[in-house]
Protein backbone atom coordinates (compact mmCIF):
# COMPACT_ATOMS: atom_id res chain seq x y z
CA UNK A 1 0.00 0.00 0.00
CA UNK A 2 1.13 3.62 -0.63
CA UNK A 3 2.09 5.68 1.74
CA UNK A 4 -1.02 8.39 1.56
CA UNK A 5 0.93 11.38 3.67
CA UNK A 6 4.38 11.61 2.55
CA UNK A 7 4.44 15.40 3.10
CA UNK A 8 2.23 15.14 6.43
CA UNK A 9 5.05 12.49 7.76
CA UNK A 10 7.75 15.04 7.04
CA UNK A 11 5.82 17.48 8.60
CA UNK A 12 6.12 15.53 11.91
CA UNK A 13 9.89 14.71 11.38
CA UNK A 14 10.36 18.42 11.53
CA UNK A 15 8.61 18.28 14.34
CA UNK A 16 10.93 16.30 16.13
CA UNK A 17 14.09 17.33 14.66
CA UNK A 18 13.38 20.62 15.25
CA UNK A 19 13.00 19.49 19.07
CA UNK A 20 15.99 18.11 19.03
CA UNK A 21 18.03 21.25 18.01
CA UNK A 22 16.47 23.74 20.43
CA UNK A 23 17.86 20.80 22.87
CA UNK A 24 14.66 19.10 24.27
CA UNK A 25 16.12 15.83 23.43
CA UNK A 26 18.56 14.79 26.54
CA UNK A 27 21.31 12.04 25.27
CA UNK A 28 21.73 9.49 27.77
CA UNK A 29 24.82 9.26 28.93
CA UNK A 30 24.60 4.96 29.46
CA UNK A 31 25.47 3.04 27.51
CA UNK A 32 22.27 1.10 25.38
CA UNK A 33 23.00 -1.58 22.57
CA UNK A 34 20.16 -2.89 20.27
CA UNK A 35 19.88 -5.62 18.34
CA UNK A 36 18.11 -4.36 15.33
CA UNK A 37 18.44 -7.63 13.11
CA UNK A 38 17.72 -10.54 13.33
CA UNK A 39 13.94 -9.61 14.67
CA UNK A 40 11.43 -10.92 17.03
CA UNK A 41 10.64 -14.51 15.90
CA UNK A 42 12.32 -14.31 12.51
CA UNK A 43 13.37 -16.90 11.13
CA UNK A 44 17.00 -17.29 10.50
CA UNK A 45 18.77 -20.16 8.57
CA UNK A 46 22.69 -20.99 7.69
CA UNK A 47 25.00 -17.69 7.88
CA UNK A 48 22.38 -14.74 9.10
CA UNK A 49 23.59 -10.95 9.52
CA UNK A 50 23.60 -9.29 12.49
CA UNK A 51 22.73 -5.69 12.85
CA UNK A 52 23.94 -4.25 15.77
CA UNK A 53 22.95 -0.15 17.17
CA UNK A 54 25.60 0.97 19.82
CA UNK A 55 23.96 4.34 22.10
CA UNK A 56 27.61 5.33 23.83
CA UNK A 57 27.75 8.72 24.15
CA UNK A 58 31.19 8.84 26.19
CA UNK A 59 32.81 5.91 24.04
CA UNK A 60 33.25 3.78 26.70
CA UNK A 61 32.46 0.58 25.03
CA UNK A 62 35.73 -1.53 23.33
CA UNK A 63 34.15 -4.78 22.09
CA UNK A 64 30.41 -6.67 21.64
CA UNK A 65 29.89 -10.24 21.45
CA UNK A 66 27.32 -11.76 20.05
CA UNK A 67 26.12 -14.94 21.30
CA UNK A 68 23.99 -17.64 20.03
CA UNK A 69 22.12 -19.70 22.80
CA UNK A 70 25.12 -18.74 25.22
CA UNK A 71 27.78 -19.67 22.83
CA UNK A 72 30.35 -17.22 21.39
CA UNK A 73 29.44 -16.55 17.63
CA UNK A 74 31.18 -13.59 16.59
CA UNK A 75 33.49 -10.41 18.48
CA UNK A 76 34.20 -7.15 17.33
CA UNK A 77 36.20 -4.38 18.12
CA UNK A 78 34.16 -0.66 18.18
CA UNK A 79 35.26 2.56 16.55
CA UNK A 80 35.99 5.77 18.32
CA UNK A 81 33.23 7.70 18.41
CA UNK A 82 32.02 4.73 19.25
CA UNK A 83 28.03 4.72 18.77
CA UNK A 84 26.65 3.81 15.34
CA UNK A 85 25.31 1.07 13.77
CA UNK A 86 27.73 -2.68 13.49
CA UNK A 87 27.22 -4.96 10.98
CA UNK A 88 27.97 -8.98 12.07
CA UNK A 89 27.12 -12.07 10.41
CA UNK A 90 26.35 -15.26 12.86
CA UNK A 91 26.12 -18.56 11.81
CA UNK A 92 22.52 -20.19 12.99
CA UNK A 93 21.49 -23.95 12.69
CA UNK A 94 18.25 -24.39 10.96
CA UNK A 95 16.02 -26.70 13.28
CA UNK A 96 12.54 -26.97 14.54
CA UNK A 97 13.28 -24.55 17.74
CA UNK A 98 13.84 -21.62 18.36
CA UNK A 99 17.39 -19.56 18.87
CA UNK A 100 18.43 -17.17 21.64
CA UNK A 101 20.80 -14.27 20.16
CA UNK A 102 22.36 -11.71 22.39
CA UNK A 103 24.49 -8.72 22.05
CA UNK A 104 26.72 -7.67 24.92
CA UNK A 105 28.64 -4.88 24.91
CA UNK A 106 32.23 -4.54 27.30
CA UNK A 107 34.44 -2.03 28.16
CA UNK A 108 37.91 -1.72 28.07
CA UNK A 109 38.36 -3.53 31.82
CA UNK A 110 35.78 -6.47 30.85
CA UNK A 111 32.64 -4.67 32.35
CA UNK A 112 29.63 -5.65 31.10
CA UNK A 113 28.00 -1.95 30.22
CA UNK A 114 24.52 -3.16 28.25
CA UNK A 115 23.05 -6.50 26.81
CA UNK A 116 20.27 -6.97 24.25
CA UNK A 117 18.50 -10.34 22.81
CA UNK A 118 15.77 -11.73 20.78
CA UNK A 119 14.63 -14.90 19.73
CA UNK A 120 14.32 -16.58 16.47
CA UNK A 121 11.44 -18.59 15.01
CA UNK A 122 11.32 -22.82 14.60
CA UNK A 123 11.50 -23.80 10.64
CA UNK A 124 7.77 -24.11 9.61
CA UNK A 125 6.53 -27.03 9.28
CA UNK A 126 7.95 -28.69 5.73
CA UNK A 127 11.32 -27.04 5.95
CA UNK A 128 12.72 -24.38 3.87
CA UNK A 129 9.92 -25.74 0.88
CA UNK A 130 7.47 -24.05 2.83
CA UNK A 131 8.99 -21.06 3.83
CA UNK A 132 6.72 -18.85 4.27
CA UNK A 133 5.42 -15.35 6.71
CA UNK A 134 5.22 -15.92 10.09
CA UNK A 135 2.48 -13.80 11.29
CA UNK A 136 2.85 -12.42 15.20
CA UNK A 137 0.13 -11.83 17.58
CA UNK A 138 -0.27 -10.78 20.78
CA UNK A 139 -3.67 -11.85 22.93
CA UNK A 140 -5.49 -10.71 25.66
CA UNK A 141 -7.92 -12.53 27.30
CA UNK A 142 -10.51 -10.82 30.15
CA UNK A 143 -12.94 -11.94 32.19
CA UNK A 144 -15.14 -9.55 33.71
CA UNK A 145 -12.08 -7.33 33.23
CA UNK A 146 -9.57 -9.15 35.08
CA UNK A 147 -6.67 -11.17 32.65
CA UNK A 148 -7.24 -14.79 32.35
CA UNK A 149 -4.16 -16.63 32.78
CA UNK A 150 -3.28 -20.38 32.83
CA UNK A 151 -4.24 -20.93 28.97
CA UNK A 152 -2.83 -23.07 26.89
CA UNK A 153 -1.93 -23.28 22.86
CA UNK A 154 -5.09 -25.77 22.65
CA UNK A 155 -7.26 -23.25 23.98
CA UNK A 156 -6.90 -20.69 21.27
CA UNK A 157 -8.46 -20.23 17.83
CA UNK A 158 -6.42 -18.14 15.24
CA UNK A 159 -8.67 -17.21 12.32
CA UNK A 160 -7.28 -15.18 8.97
CA UNK A 161 -10.32 -14.02 7.24
CA UNK A 162 -12.29 -16.66 8.56
CA UNK A 163 -10.47 -19.50 8.63
CA UNK A 164 -8.26 -21.19 11.00
CA UNK A 165 -4.84 -21.08 11.11
CA UNK A 166 -2.46 -23.72 12.87
CA UNK A 167 -0.76 -22.17 15.87
CA UNK A 168 3.01 -22.63 14.94
CA UNK A 169 4.01 -20.80 18.44
CA UNK A 170 2.99 -20.00 21.62
CA UNK A 171 3.77 -18.85 25.26
CA UNK A 172 2.23 -18.12 28.01
CA UNK A 173 3.55 -14.73 28.71
CA UNK A 174 5.65 -12.42 27.26
CA UNK A 175 8.69 -10.84 28.51
CA UNK A 176 11.42 -8.35 26.13
CA UNK A 177 8.86 -5.37 25.81
CA UNK A 178 9.58 -2.17 24.47
CA UNK A 179 7.40 0.95 25.78
CA UNK A 180 7.09 4.42 24.58
CA UNK A 181 5.44 6.40 27.78
CA UNK A 182 4.12 9.66 26.27
CA UNK A 183 2.52 12.30 28.36
CA UNK A 184 0.17 15.60 27.05
CA UNK A 185 2.35 18.61 28.53
CA UNK A 186 -0.14 21.14 27.06
CA UNK A 187 -1.12 24.35 28.94
CA UNK A 188 -4.31 23.14 30.48
CA UNK A 189 -2.13 20.72 32.20
CA UNK A 190 -0.18 22.64 34.44
CA UNK A 191 0.13 23.00 38.18
CA UNK A 192 -2.13 20.14 40.35
CA UNK A 193 -2.68 17.77 36.96
CA UNK A 194 0.97 17.98 35.83
CA UNK A 195 2.14 16.84 39.01
CA UNK A 196 -0.34 14.20 39.21
CA UNK A 197 0.77 13.55 35.58
CA UNK A 198 4.30 13.26 36.04
CA UNK A 199 3.99 11.13 39.29
CA UNK A 200 1.69 8.17 38.05
CA UNK A 201 4.60 8.25 35.04
CA UNK A 202 7.44 7.90 37.44
CA UNK A 203 5.61 5.03 39.26
CA UNK A 204 5.02 3.22 36.01
CA UNK A 205 8.69 3.85 34.94
CA UNK A 206 9.52 2.59 38.76
CA UNK A 207 7.40 -0.51 38.39
CA UNK A 208 9.30 -2.14 34.83
CA UNK A 209 11.35 -5.29 34.78
CA UNK A 210 14.67 -5.18 33.63
CA UNK A 211 13.43 -6.98 30.26
CA UNK A 212 10.90 -3.57 29.76
CA UNK A 213 13.00 -1.24 28.17
CA UNK A 214 11.16 2.55 27.77
CA UNK A 215 11.39 6.11 26.18
CA UNK A 216 9.65 8.25 27.31
CA UNK A 217 8.32 11.48 25.45
CA UNK A 218 5.96 14.51 26.45
CA UNK A 219 3.92 16.28 23.62
CA UNK A 220 2.02 19.44 22.95
CA UNK A 221 2.03 20.29 19.53
CA UNK A 222 5.85 19.97 19.90
CA UNK A 223 7.87 17.03 20.90
CA UNK A 224 10.49 16.29 23.37
CA UNK A 225 11.78 13.92 26.25
CA UNK A 226 14.11 10.92 25.69
CA UNK A 227 13.80 9.50 22.24
CA UNK A 228 15.79 6.79 22.73
CA UNK A 229 14.78 3.30 24.50
CA UNK A 230 17.10 2.63 27.53
CA UNK A 231 16.88 0.50 30.74
CA UNK A 232 18.22 3.43 32.94
CA UNK A 233 14.71 4.43 35.38
CA UNK A 234 17.18 7.38 36.27
CA UNK A 235 17.43 9.43 32.97
CA UNK A 236 13.01 8.46 31.70
CA UNK A 237 12.15 10.03 35.84
CA UNK A 238 14.55 13.29 35.89
CA UNK A 239 13.15 13.56 32.23
CA UNK A 240 9.32 13.38 33.34
CA UNK A 241 10.25 15.83 36.45
CA UNK A 242 11.74 18.25 33.98
CA UNK A 243 9.27 18.25 31.91
CA UNK A 244 7.08 21.08 31.53
CA UNK A 245 3.57 22.75 30.24
CA UNK A 246 2.96 24.51 26.82
CA UNK A 247 1.34 24.75 24.00
CA UNK A 248 -1.67 22.74 21.91
CA UNK A 249 -2.85 19.13 22.32
CA UNK A 250 -1.69 17.52 18.81
CA UNK A 251 -2.62 13.54 19.47
CA UNK A 252 -2.96 12.10 16.30
CA UNK A 253 1.01 13.63 15.52
CA UNK A 254 2.13 12.01 19.04
CA UNK A 255 0.96 8.53 18.23
CA UNK A 256 2.62 8.55 14.62
CA UNK A 257 5.71 10.40 16.35
CA UNK A 258 5.49 7.33 19.26
CA UNK A 259 4.86 4.70 16.62
CA UNK A 260 8.08 5.52 14.14
CA UNK A 261 10.25 5.13 17.48
CA UNK A 262 8.98 1.68 18.60
CA UNK A 263 9.58 1.18 14.62
CA UNK A 264 13.43 0.24 16.00
CA UNK A 265 12.53 -2.39 18.22
CA UNK A 266 12.49 -6.21 17.49
CA UNK A 267 10.46 -7.08 21.26
CA UNK A 268 6.64 -6.29 21.82
CA UNK A 269 5.74 -2.95 21.08
CA UNK A 270 3.29 -0.89 23.28
CA UNK A 271 2.76 2.74 23.12
CA UNK A 272 1.12 4.34 26.30
CA UNK A 273 -0.04 8.15 26.13
CA UNK A 274 -1.82 10.46 28.47
CA UNK A 275 -3.75 13.58 27.33
CA UNK A 276 -6.43 15.79 28.52
CA UNK A 277 -7.99 17.26 25.94
CA UNK A 278 -9.28 17.23 22.18
CA UNK A 279 -6.77 16.96 19.60
CA UNK A 280 -7.18 20.72 17.54
CA UNK A 281 -3.60 20.80 16.28
CA UNK A 282 -2.66 17.65 14.70
CA UNK A 283 -1.32 17.93 11.30
CA UNK A 284 -2.00 14.46 10.27
CA UNK A 285 -5.32 12.93 10.62
CA UNK A 286 -6.74 10.09 12.50
CA UNK A 287 -7.31 8.45 8.69
CA UNK A 288 -3.78 8.65 8.43
CA UNK A 289 -3.13 7.54 11.64
CA UNK A 290 -4.39 4.55 11.01
CA UNK A 291 -2.87 3.43 8.32
CA UNK A 292 0.26 3.74 10.40
CA UNK A 293 -1.16 1.96 13.10
CA UNK A 294 -2.21 -1.22 10.90
CA UNK A 295 1.61 -0.92 9.55
CA UNK A 296 2.35 -1.80 12.71
CA UNK A 297 2.40 -4.55 15.61
CA UNK A 298 2.33 -1.65 18.22
CA UNK A 299 -0.27 -2.10 20.84
CA UNK A 300 -1.73 1.31 21.72
CA UNK A 301 -3.19 2.36 24.93
CA UNK A 302 -5.08 6.17 25.98
CA UNK A 303 -5.90 7.15 28.84
CA UNK A 304 -7.91 10.61 28.37
CA UNK A 305 -9.07 13.35 31.21
CA UNK A 306 -12.18 15.15 31.42
CA UNK A 307 -15.04 15.46 28.69
CA UNK A 308 -15.01 16.06 25.37
CA UNK A 309 -15.55 20.14 25.23
CA UNK A 310 -18.72 21.96 25.27
CA UNK A 311 -17.75 23.74 21.83
CA UNK A 312 -15.39 22.15 18.87
CA UNK A 313 -11.97 23.71 18.03
CA UNK A 314 -10.99 24.17 14.86
CA UNK A 315 -7.51 24.65 12.99
CA UNK A 316 -5.71 25.01 9.97
CA UNK A 317 -6.40 21.75 8.69
CA UNK A 318 -9.83 21.02 10.24
CA UNK A 319 -13.04 22.97 11.06
CA UNK A 320 -14.43 21.94 14.93
CA UNK A 321 -16.63 19.22 13.66
CA UNK A 322 -14.29 17.36 11.60
CA UNK A 323 -11.84 17.91 14.96
CA UNK A 324 -14.81 16.34 17.12
CA UNK A 325 -15.03 13.42 14.66
CA UNK A 326 -11.30 12.81 15.07
CA UNK A 327 -11.82 11.20 18.85
CA UNK A 328 -14.33 8.82 17.78
CA UNK A 329 -11.88 7.89 15.15
CA UNK A 330 -8.62 7.82 16.92
CA UNK A 331 -10.86 5.18 19.50
CA UNK A 332 -11.69 2.98 16.47
CA UNK A 333 -7.95 2.93 15.96
CA UNK A 334 -6.75 2.09 19.29
CA UNK A 335 -8.74 -0.70 19.15
CA UNK A 336 -7.50 -1.93 16.49
CA UNK A 337 -4.38 -2.53 17.53
CA UNK A 338 -5.22 -4.16 19.81
CA UNK A 339 -4.63 -2.23 22.92
CA UNK A 340 -7.46 -0.43 24.84
CA UNK A 341 -8.79 3.51 25.90
CA UNK A 342 -9.29 4.48 29.04
CA UNK A 343 -11.53 7.44 30.39
CA UNK A 344 -10.81 9.25 33.77
CA UNK A 345 -12.62 11.36 35.63
CA UNK A 346 -9.93 12.67 38.33
CA UNK A 347 -6.26 12.54 37.83
CA UNK A 348 -5.20 10.86 40.99
CA UNK A 349 -7.09 7.46 38.64
CA UNK A 350 -4.03 7.96 36.23
CA UNK A 351 -1.70 5.82 38.50
CA UNK A 352 -3.68 3.20 38.96
CA UNK A 353 -4.51 3.09 35.52
CA UNK A 354 -0.87 2.92 34.22
CA UNK A 355 -0.31 0.04 36.62
CA UNK A 356 -3.19 -1.46 35.20
CA UNK A 357 -2.08 -1.37 31.63
CA UNK A 358 1.70 -2.87 33.20
CA UNK A 359 -0.89 -5.60 34.56
CA UNK A 360 -2.39 -6.59 31.21
CA UNK A 361 0.85 -6.62 28.82
CA UNK A 362 2.65 -9.05 31.48
CA UNK A 363 -0.51 -11.12 31.42
CA UNK A 364 -0.95 -11.71 27.40
CA UNK A 365 -0.20 -14.55 25.59
CA UNK A 366 2.19 -14.78 22.31
CA UNK A 367 0.56 -16.33 19.38
CA UNK A 368 2.21 -17.34 15.86
CA UNK A 369 1.43 -18.87 12.71
CA UNK A 370 2.61 -19.36 9.20
CA UNK A 371 0.42 -17.31 6.72
CA UNK A 372 0.46 -20.57 4.10
CA UNK A 373 -1.38 -17.94 1.61
CA UNK A 374 0.47 -14.91 1.35
CA UNK A 375 0.18 -13.41 -2.02
CA UNK A 376 2.26 -10.14 -1.32
CA UNK A 377 -0.91 -8.19 -3.50
CA UNK A 378 -1.02 -5.45 -0.35
CA UNK A 379 -4.29 -6.66 0.27
CA UNK A 380 -5.56 -6.61 3.98
CA UNK A 381 -5.68 -9.66 5.94
CA UNK A 382 -8.58 -9.89 8.90
CA UNK A 383 -7.51 -11.70 11.86
CA UNK A 384 -9.55 -13.22 14.77
CA UNK A 385 -8.60 -15.52 18.03
CA UNK A 386 -11.64 -17.16 19.93
CA UNK A 387 -10.98 -18.77 23.34
CA UNK A 388 -12.35 -21.79 24.81
CA UNK A 389 -13.13 -20.86 28.00
CA UNK A 390 -17.01 -19.52 28.35
CA UNK A 391 -17.62 -16.24 29.30
CA UNK A 392 -14.06 -14.45 28.08
CA UNK A 393 -13.46 -11.76 25.62
CA UNK A 394 -10.06 -11.99 23.66
CA UNK A 395 -8.41 -8.61 22.05
CA UNK A 396 -5.81 -8.48 19.34
CA UNK A 397 -5.01 -6.38 16.75
CA UNK A 398 -7.35 -6.26 13.73
CA UNK A 399 -5.05 -7.68 10.90
CA UNK A 400 -2.16 -6.97 8.73
CA UNK A 401 -0.96 -5.97 5.49
CA UNK A 402 -0.36 -9.04 3.38
CA UNK A 403 3.02 -7.44 1.27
Amino acid sequence: MADPGWSRSCLVALLVSAAAAAGAFETPKSVQVTLLEPTYDQVVISLTPALVELDDPDSRCAWIDVLVDGALADSFAVHQPASGRYESEIDVVASGERHLIAVQAYGEDGELLARDETRTAPLPPGGLTAFVTLVPLYATVTRNGEPVTGLTASDFTVREEGRPQPIAHFESSVRSTSIVVMLDHSFSVQGEPLRHCQQAAVSLIEALREDERAAFLSFSNRVSGVPSFTTDRAILIDAIRSAGSGGGTALNDAIYTGLELLDSQSARKALILFSDGLDAHSVLSADYVRWRVQASDALIYLVLFGREPARPYSNNWRDGEANLRQLSELEALIQESGGRLFRIGAMDQLEPVFQAILTELRSQYYLAYYDQDAQRDGSWRRLQIEAAPGGVSVRTRAGFWDR
